[in-house]
């Protein structure tokens, strides 16, 4: 109701045209958020998409008796922009044939960010992929190594072909 919205965003409006949603505010000097309210929404949309998403890979399990894999950038585990990685595979666990499967994974940090939630939530596997458009042949293969090092069980390279071409 609009009352409950208002009460929820501390407004005074009772008409849906009355309101807007809380925008943020930070603080010059730190670059820390002041609004409280919109981290309130910043919570509430993570905790929404990550019921969203768990939602559907249970449908899906229901009937589909494979593994099942959900992507998710590097960076955004628990950014706003998305949903919240470890918490969808804490959820998940259950099913024991969830496959992480990380974007633009190349780094150190973030291959053992997502080995060790495969490991610790007993996902089925997990792939790690990079577009090679932005690098030199050296460092696709410093890419290629550090991947291979780390334990991925899949690799996609999705423009393989530019370690011909260069």
């Amino acid at each position: 109701t609009p009352e409950a919205v208002a009460a929820a965003w501390r407004t005074q409006g009772v008409r849906f045209e009355d309101f807007a949603p809380p925008m943020p505010r930070m603080a010059a000097e730190t670059g820390r958020h002041l609004e409280t309210a919109w981290l309130d929404l910043l919570a509430w949309r993570t905790q929404y998409l990550n019921d969203r998403m768990e939602d559907q890979i249970r449908a899906v399990a229901e009937v589909y008796p494979g593994r099942i894999g959900f992507k998710f950038s590097v960076g955004e585990y628990d950014a706003h922009q998305g949903t919240h990685a470890a918490e969808l595979a804490r959820r998940c666990a259950d099913l024991g044939r969830i496959v992480l499967h990380m974007t633009n994974g190349h780094s150190i940090a973030d291959l053992k960010y997502c080995g060790g939630l495969a490991r610790t939530y007993g996902a089925a596997g997990w792939v790690t992929e990079n577009d090679g458009m932005r690098y030199s042949r050296t460092e696709l293969a410093k890419i290629a190594l550090t991947t291979l090092l780390s334990g991925v069980d899949e690799f996609n390279f999705a423009h393989h072909v530019h370690l011909l071409n260069m």
